[in-house]
């Protein structure tokens, strides 16, 4: 059975408690606790509130245009690689560690992705575990969302497909010649176009097909690797 002694009560407001109940109640028994709790289940509620409205609008003046620009980027993707995430990072906000580390505890530690795959432990002392993760679109969605911000699903919105095309193309293929003036597409560069297809958003089934178009078959669990052991060597 709980117990509550308060040192120090004001005699005043304590006096007028009493007298309130037994005005209004009739006596003391059992209703000094039941008002007590009552009040104290009600006041708890309100901090809780107020604690958590605090939080939001503290998180809300901390989020800046890079947290922003990191989600929608993410939100396009349906899997990615922690390694996907720290390149984008270092390619869009800053390659300084502790830069990294922010935003990447941004994404992670917000739940903006859930683990599909531990692949990985880091390498070296200052590097990060390779993980497989899920991108949990409708909590990004959400939280752009009380930023003012509105996402459409992809399907919804078929120019970004064309606009992503736009942008691979514009970067182009480089053919090597060989010696004997046989052109070829060297492995480093097919990597290449592969990853920069999946930091697009695009899924591995469509750039499997896009290889294929170039004379490359490989398998999507081949892809993975390759565009993974990519990423890593960065």
């Amino acid at each position: 059975m709980g117990r509550l002694d308060i040192k120090g009560f004001d005699d005043n407001l304590l006096q007028e408690l009493r007298s309130f109940l037994v005005q209004y109640y009739g006596s003391l028994w059992g209703n000094l606790k039941r008002f007590v709790e009552e009040a104290v289940r009600e006041k708890l509620e309100r901090e809780k509130q107020k604690l958590q409205q605090r939080s939001i609008e503290d998180l809300r003046a901390k989020i800046k245009k890079k947290h922003i620009r990191l989600l929608l980027w993410l939100y396009e993707q349906d899997e990615v690689y922690s390694t996907d995430i720290i390149q984008y990072i270092k390619f869009s906000i800053g390659v300084d560690r502790r830069t990294i580390k922010k935003y990447y505890d941004f994404v992670v530690v917000n739940g903006f992705v859930e683990e599909i795959r531990f692949i990985s432990p880091p390498k070296r002392g200052d590097s990060f575990p390779v993980i497989l993760y899920r991108v949990r679109k409708r909590d990004i969605a959400g939280f752009l969302k009380r930023h003012g911000i509105q996402v459409e699903e992809e399907d919804k919105n078929p120019k970004i497909k064309e606009i992503r095309e736009i942008q691979i193309k514009k970067r182009g293929i480089n053919i090597e010649t060989t010696e004997t003036g046989e052109e070829r597409i060297s492995m480093r560069e097919v990597v290449a176009y592969a990853r920069e297809l999946r930091e697009y958003g695009y899924s591995l089934e469509e750039i499997k097909d896009r290889l294929s178009e170039l004379g490359f078959d490989y398998s999507e669990r081949r892809l993975r690797s390759l565009i993974r052991k990519s990423l890593s060597s960065v």
